[in-house]
């Protein structure tokens, strides 16, 4: 089972690069709302999903 990463920085790094939810969304393939509930702290993602987030 792999270890997701710790994502509880995505929200701060996000706002440094002056990119919206919806526009990241956009750029991984994930929806804004799940990037939404990522940073909120309401979701774990898959592996899959925090693994793109993490290389982003």
């Amino acid at each position: 089972m792999e270890v997701v990463p710790n994502l509880s920085r995505i929200k701060y790094l996000r706002k440094k690069l002056n990119i919206s939810q919806k526009e990241l969304g956009e750029k991984l393939d994930i929806s804004q709302s799940t990037i939404s509930r990522i940073e909120n702290g309401d979701m774990d993602p898959p592996y899959s999903k925090a693994k793109k987030i993490i290389e982003f």
